[in-house]
């Protein structure tokens, strides 16, 4: 398949920079230099005029000092310029453009439009640097001569040699050493910085230090150097920096001319080559083609003749130098030229026709009737080159009789075994002599027999037909290998071409066959001296490879392969270069070595393993000789040391990291507990040393709880680095931040010279958190609550002090949060108060303070009960009704909810019990499950065991639970609530639409209800949004199949609302408060 040709398109640039002609030369200037290019198209109506290069700028300098503002691109540009249409061949632009010593053509399109630039530098990028390699040293092509001129010369001077002598640079040097360097590329910049080229001397603007390299240095390492500096030229010094030459782009490229000859004579040399193979090959076959009892003959694109053989000639009586480039439709009879253009057309459509006849007139006028068999040769664009034809005389068949019998002698002639076979059925139809001397079966024999009775690989009907398919799949045909059985029972290896051919109506295989046996035994014998070797080396645990004198690995064990995938044996990539890409395998491969010295080597390198890992390894290398002694490649094992090292390396780090994890929470890096205690030890001896004050500040996260039920505690970490991080951008750097655990946080801010200071502190951190903290797709508002006690004045050590500044941040928090308060002495009379607050509620449960109400829950279309929440209530006999707002968050802080949990759930099991024996018809309770007590993984079985006690059925319970339990375990609520289900209980959502539950998660869970909160109803129907929110609320309830209640129902209008939205069920104060258990009873019975 021939390669796509390369284009000027391809290679050149098409972001070109270009003018006016009309436009100033110091514009021009300017966006040279902001463009860094060496030359500027000039066009006119997108058409290229001429082009300006940096030597055109010099050559402009050089005699003169022009007034720039006075010219224009007309003035200097060189015009007319070279242009070439970019689907010009690549090698023919090349061609021209070293023919014409021109440094850049201009590519049009072929409406003439500018389409690009090509530079030299486009066509070395594009044919590579690889015959760069060929020249070991710099000194082979670089410029010995190099054109000095004084530091103090003027730049107009230097810029006249350049333009003189033809040379892009000069050099200032100082007894041989270079000091600086003048370029062509540096006028563009003068020009546009206006500088007077007469006045300023060369010292002042030239470039400094040089780009320099050693001689001896490979011409491939200068070509990198010069693209890695991005530089156009270097010079070459010797060891004491004397110059020797100077190097640059074009040396490159002069050199690139003599390789691209080279090039173009090794395909030259190639394809002289192939013709003469070609000619050996046609002198080969033209005998069969000219003696081909078929008359043949070609035509062109244009349907003129190119070829016709010997037959044809003798068929028609044309000699070849009459028909050659005849319209083949001149040869028809009258009348047939329809017939031919019809045929043609469908030609084309097939690619191939058959039994198509024609009659044709001979050179003497004679009609002959021809079948003509035609196929069409297309080249890469499936245009039509070539259509090959087969003429057969249906007058003379004894004619093609005669060439049959002398094609049979050439078959019998052969050495190998040829087989005609039926391909449908198997059977021989002819052979020659040489298939019956090897299967040792006479012809007559064979020919009344089937291929697959002596073909193991065929030996049924079905794998003949296998076989025929893959020969079919295969435009060259089949090449394959088989085992043939003899008629003494011999197996022999054969390898097989096989081609359909059709033969008049029946498709038969021709079968070429060889007998390979002495190839099988000797291929045999090779692969079990390399299965040998191999097993040998798979047993050596470590790594070992054998590598030839090219770093190509021929041999490596199953280690070396589970390492090194991409090493294992490929005779045509060097092993080293798989394995790391250091560029060059002599940085790792110690073959060098152990050729030059010939001794074993030892030496630790890196290399990068199957997994992708960086692996340390201790290579040893020895060589290996051949039978003459010579060193032909060395073995190598290598022995993985990467775990040593990095145990050392580990044991220094620990020693660091340990004392800093001692001292450090592992979330956020503060401070933690400890580090924090002995900084305000430190920090409170400070304090009383200077006598200057001291604030400590406890903060702590409001509504960090909910955020992290809501949204699980990898956002909740995320969370406390943020706020960490915020908080250290608010405070002086002298001041301790410290994270003592979960949400809480403690500031030290030393010398204080009035209180006020710390509230300053404490307000900035306020306001810090005004704005939202983003983690992944959420905005997090998030505010503070911070207790300040102070040195000297709220204690004097550091436990009273921190106790002090943690009861003031209660304080904070039960004020309304996102504030601050000092201490004061209240507030540890407040905080005695909550514990005993939690004393009198033990005291409560064992002593039955605890009551339970209920709150109707009713149908808002007819007022009839479909339920009641059970609400706990506390009656002290000291403190009077304590109200749940006052001690339920105190039980869920302490523990003691999950012992109320139960304590209510129990009352009202026994209540529904009693009820029902008392005759009343109870609807279902209610019972609120706190989030703590949910995630204990011993609900469901406590709820087991309180209905049986109670002999209470399932199905009268509901058990309402927030988001907040959902989002902080979907997968473990998922499964507590399965087992709630699973015994009759009903669950409902409380609250929701208060917190962030994620509505997949509803659409898995087992829920039966939705509660929409209280804080939706109150404001409706005067707030639009509430009623926005509960109506999309009610909405995707009733799409999930849930039922939908609504909290806080208090007007008529709030009931319309909910009827109109279709939600049926409500409670609160229009219908009823709730009410002891005996209210509760008398509604029931009026209902």
């Amino acid at each position: 398949m021939s390669e796509v040709a390369v284009t000027l398109n391809t290679i050149c640039s098409i972001d070109v920079l270009h003018a006016a002609p009309q436009d100033s030369i110091l514009v021009i200037l300017r966006r040279m230099r902001q463009s860094h290019v060496s030359s500027i198209v000039i066009i006119e109506q997108n058409a290229p005029l001429g082009i300006i290069t940096e030597k055109d700028i010099i050559r402009l300098v050089s005699t003169s000092d022009p007034d720039l503002e006075l010219l224009t691109a007309a003035d200097i540009m060189t015009s007319p310029v070279k242009t070439m249409y970019a689907d010009c061949d690549f090698q023919l632009a090349y061609e021209q453009m070293q023919q014409e010593n021109l440094r850049h053509i201009i590519v049009t399109n072929k409406d003439g439009s500018l389409r690009g630039i090509a530079t030299e530098t486009d066509f070395v990028q594009h044919l590579g640097f690889e015959y760069l390699a060929e020249i070991k040293h710099v000194e082979a092509v670089m410029e010995r001569s190099v054109l000095f001129v004084s530091a103090d010369s003027s730049l107009r001077h230097a810029f006249q040699i350049m333009n003189e002598e033809m040379i892009s640079s000069v050099v200032v040097a100082n007894e041989g050493v270079a000091e600086g360097i003048l370029t062509e590329r540096d006028v563009v910049r003068l020009l546009d910085e206006q500088v007077n080229l007469d006045d300023a001397v060369v010292s002042q603007y030239m470039s400094s230090p040089v780009e320099m390299i050693q001689s001896g240095t490979s011409l491939l390492e200068a070509r990198h150097i010069m693209e890695e500096k991005k530089v156009r030229r270097l010079l070459v010094c010797d060891d004491d920096k004397k110059i020797q030459g100077l190097l640059t782009r074009q040396h490159l490229i002069d050199r690139l001319q003599t390789h691209f000859i080279k090039m173009m004579q090794d395909a030259i040399d190639n394809l002289n080559h192939q013709l003469q193979s070609s000619r050996h090959k046609e002198t080969h076959y033209r005998g069969f083609f000219e003696n081909s009892p078929f008359a043949y003959q070609s035509l062109n694109a244009e349907g003129n003749i190119l070829e016709v053989n010997a037959c044809w000639r003798e068929m028609m009586g044309y000699s070849s130098h009459e028909i050659i480039g005849t319209a083949f439709k001149t040869l028809l009879a009258d009348g047939q030229e329809e017939k031919f253009n019809h045929c043609f057309s469908s030609l084309m459509d097939k690619g191939a026709t058959s039994d198509v006849y024609y009659q044709l007139l001979t050179k003497d006028g004679q009609t002959l009737d021809i079948q003509i068999d035609a196929q069409l040769v297309l080249d890469d664009q499936q245009r039509l080159v070539q259509t090959h034809c087969l003429l057969t005389n249906l007058t003379e068949k004894h004619r093609i009789d005669s060439q049959l019998r002398l094609f049979r002698q050439l078959i019998d002639r052969s050495n190998d075994a040829l087989f005609v076979i039926d391909a449908a059925t198997s059977k021989i139809i002819d052979l020659n002599q040489a298939s019956c001397d090897y299967l040792g079966y006479s012809r007559e024999e064979l020919l009344q027999t089937f291929v697959t009775n002596f073909s193991e690989d065929a030996s049924s009907i079905e794998k003949w037909q296998a076989q025929i398919a893959k020969i079919q799949a295969d435009e060259k045909g089949g090449l394959f290998e088989e085992v043939h059985q003899t008629s003494e029972g011999r197996r022999v290896p054969v390898e097989i071409s096989a081609t359909l051919q059709q033969a008049n109506d029946q498709l038969v295989v021709l079968y070429t066959v060889r007998d390979i046996t002495e190839r099988k035994q000797a291929e045999l014998k090779s692969r079990e001296e390399s299965n040998f070797l191999q097993a040998v080396i798979d047993c050596i645990g470590d790594p070992v490879m054998v590598i030839d004198t090219n770093y190509k690995v021929i041999k490596s064990n199953r280690t070396a392969n589970d390492y090194f995938f991409n090493c294992q044996l490929q005779e045509d990539v060097p092993c080293y270069l798989q394995v790391d890409d250091t560029g060059s395998p002599c940085k790792i491969c110690p073959l060098k070595e152990v050729m030059e010295h010939k001794r074993p080597t030892t030496r630790i390198h890196e290399h990068v393993i199957s997994s992708g890992e960086k692996r340390t390894f201790e290579l040893m290398a020895s060589p290996l000789y051949d039978a003459e002694g010579q060193v032909t490649g060395l073995v190598e094992s290598s022995r993985d040391v990467t775990e040593h090292i990095r145990i050392q390396k580990r044991l220094r780090e620990k020693e660091k990291s340990l004392d800093f994890l001692a001292h450090h929470d592992p979330l956020t890096k503060l401070p933690n507990r400890l580090l924090f205690s002995d900084r305000l030890k430190q920090a409170l001896r400070h304090a009383k040393r200077t006598k200057t004050g001291l604030a400590l500040l406890f903060i702590d996260l409001d509504e960090f709880k909910e955020i992290n039920d809501s949204f699980g505690h990898n956002l909740g970490d995320q969370l406390l680095k943020k706020v960490s991080a915020r908080l250290q951008e608010h405070v002086r750097a002298n001041d301790t931040i410290a994270r003592l655990g979960g949400d809480e946080f403690t500031i030290i801010v030393e010398d204080l010279t009035h209180p006020n200071d710390a509230a300053l502190v404490a307000q900035n951190l306020l306001d810090a958190f005004n704005h939202p903290i983003e983690l992944d797709e959420h905005q997090l508002h998030v505010s503070l609550s911070i207790g300040i006690s102070l040195y000297p004045e709220d204690a004097e050590f550091t436990e009273a002090l921190i106790r002090n500044a943690d009861t003031a941040m209660y304080r904070a928090k039960a004020s309304g949060k996102n504030r601050y308060d000092f201490y004061t002495q209240d507030m540890t009379d407040q905080a005695f108060e909550r514990i005993l607050m939690v004393g009198a509620m033990r005291n409560a449960i064992e002593h039955e303070q605890f009551v339970v109400h209920y709150q109707p829950q009713i149908d808002v279309r007819d007022n009839s009960i479909i339920g009641a929440e059970a609400l706990i209530r506390w009656q002290d006999p000291q403190l009077g009704t304590i109200e749940p707002g006052r001690f339920i968050p105190l039980a869920e802080k302490t523990g003691m909810i999950q012992v109320i949990d139960r304590w209510v759930l129990d009352t009202v099991c026994r209540n529904i019990s009693e009820w029902q024996q008392a005759g009343y018809n109870v609807p279902r309770i209610s019972v609120n499950i706190s989030t703590r007590h949910f995630g204990s993984n011993t609900l469901a079985g406590e709820v087991a065991d309180i209905l049986k006690r109670n002999d209470c059925a399932s199905e009268m319970i509901e058990l309402e639970i927030t988001e907040g339990v959902i989002m902080n375990n979907p997968n473990n609520a998922g499964n507590e609530l399965e087992q709630l289900r699973k015994m009759g209980i009903r669950l409902a959502i409380d609250d929701f639409g208060t917190g962030y539950s994620s509505l997949s998660y509803l659409k898995k869970l087992p829920l039966d209800r939705l509660k929409i909160d209280h804080s939706f109803i109150t404001d409706i129907p005067e707030d639009n949004n509430d009623q926005a929110i509960s109506r999309a609320i009610i909405a995707m309830a009733n799409s999930l199949g849930l039922e939908v209640i609504a909290e806080g129902m208090e007007s008529e209008e709030q009931r319309q609302f909910l009827i109109d939205e279709k939600c049926f069920y409500a409670q609160g104060f229009l219908f009823s408060k709730g009410v002891p258990e005996h209210s509760f009873l008398s509604m029931l019975k009026q209902h």
